[in-house]
């Protein structure tokens, strides 16, 4: 008998931690991270990685996402001509993701060269924003532009005086439906009564 407690206890137990291991990481997880390397986010991602991997360490998702992340970064460094520092990440990809034809090509095409990174040149855009405003030229002007201002205050007025009594009237309009409602419940009950 207590052979049998014993194994339905270890049965249960089994069972009870078997979900929580396997939805440790969750889709919204997944998403915020993949968010994140998609905006170039690489240290906010690695961060999340370690809570992840301390919350469920040797996860096949986490595996995944640990690989997505190398693709990217590495990836991000090719693009900037930092071979060099790529490499590591397509190495380690690699080794988990043969099949991936990114990580393949660029595996194959650096491991074959000596690697060096090229200085990163920062450049500089500059945005520019014009708006158009027209100002009062003569004091003519300047009195019809006041009186455009003094218009369009006139007019957030009455919207907000607008809104208070469409307000009220839809209260009052719910308070007499209630009312209503109630008077018909009374005269409906005294006539089924009879």
């Amino acid at each position: 008998m207590k052979a049998r407690v014993l194994i339905l206890l270890f049965i249960s137990s089994f069972l009870i931690q078997l979900p929580i291991s396997a939805d440790c990481i969750s889709e919204e997880d997944s998403f915020v991270f993949r968010m994140k390397i998609k905006e170039g986010k690489f240290k906010e991602a690695s961060d999340d990685l370690e809570v992840l991997s301390s919350r469920c360490p040797e996860n096949a998702k986490l595996e995944l996402l640990e690989t997505e992340l190398w693709i990217d970064q590495g990836e991000e460094l090719y693009k900037n001509k930092q071979f060099k520092s790529a490499f590591p990440f397509f190495k380690n990809a690699y080794a988990r993701w043969r099949t991936n034809p990114l990580v393949k090509q660029r595996y194959n095409e650096l491991s074959d060269k000596i690697l060096t990174d090229e200085p990163i040149t920062v450049t500089k855009r500059v945005v520019t924003i014009q708006e158009k405003i027209e100002l009062p030229i003569a004091t003519e002007n300047q009195n019809d532009w006041e009186e455009k201002v003094r218009l369009f205050s006139k007019l957030d007025i009455l919207e907000e005086r607008i809104w208070i009594l469409t307000l009220i009237v839809g209260i009052l309009i719910s308070l007499n439906l209630v009312f209503a409602v109630g008077i018909l419940v009374r005269y409906l009950s005294r006539v089924l009564k009879r």
